[in-house]
């Protein structure tokens, strides 16, 4: 069996998502993956990411090889912005996979409002869908979008800086994994997640303000992500 037959390997009940001989990597499960390390620019501005707003000037970007949302110092936002982009490099094999990243920043608190950034799968071409693993104030939720709209379904306790976050999915079963260990999982027993080939892209969510004192407040960011 060569190793272009793998389609997937586990230990017990972690998946294995790559293989290195050396420096050299031999094997990748992922369909998507994507660490930043262009220059400082818009996330969306290469082609790889598509933008879908609702922030128009403070939308996502690299920022020493770390994606977060783009708020220059010194300027005042007014309002939180918000933004999501669409990875457009590829798409994930089959419904059953798992999102995954590594939170590099915690993430700013401002009274009660979290800065939150979200990691989503099952994404469709007009980002109005998915489900996905929210980082927010330390607080690690599950997130389904539909129709436009996040909402949280589930808590999964807590996450720290330099954390790799999972969520894994099989059939209805979601399930929350926190460096390698076993948070929790959600069934979807309302059937609120779309599925199919039309719901197999990668997404984020970025929010972040500039306070009127110019305290810039950014939700947390990340230096990498994958689907597969």
């Amino acid at each position: 069996m060569t190793r272009e037959n793998i389609i997937a390997a586990r230990i017990g009940e972690i998946p294995v998502t790559q293989a290195i001989l050396g420096l050299r990597t031999v094997m990748r499960t992922s369909a998507i993956y994507d660490q930043f390390t262009r220059s400082n620019r818009f996330l969306n501005y290469d082609g790889r990411w598509v933008n879908y707003g609702p922030a128009t000037d403070y939308r996502a970007v690299i920022e020493n090889t770390v994606v977060r949302i783009g708020i220059p110092d010194g300027m005042t936002t007014q309002t939180e912005a918000v933004s999501y982009m669409r990875c457009a490099m590829d798409q994930a094999f089959f419904d059953d996979g798992y999102v995954q990243c590594r939170v590099l920043t915690a993430g700013d608190t401002a009274g009660m409002t979290r800065y939150e950034t979200v990691l989503f799968g099952k994404v469709n071409e007009d980002f109005t869908e998915g489900v996905g693993i929210s980082m927010a104030g330390s607080r690690l939720s599950l997130v389904v979008r539909n129709d436009g709209d996040d909402s949280v379904q589930a808590v999964f306790g807590e996450y720290s800086v330099n954390d790799v976050i999972r969520l894994a999915f099989s059939g209805k079963d979601y399930t929350v994994y926190c460096n390698n260990q076993r948070r929790g999982s959600w069934n979807d027993l309302l059937n609120q997640v779309e599925s199919g080939e039309s719901h197999r892209s990668l997404g984020i969510k970025v929010e972040g303000m500039c306070e009127a004192n110019g305290s810039r407040r950014f939700s947390p960011a990340l230096d990498f992500v994958e689907y597969g």
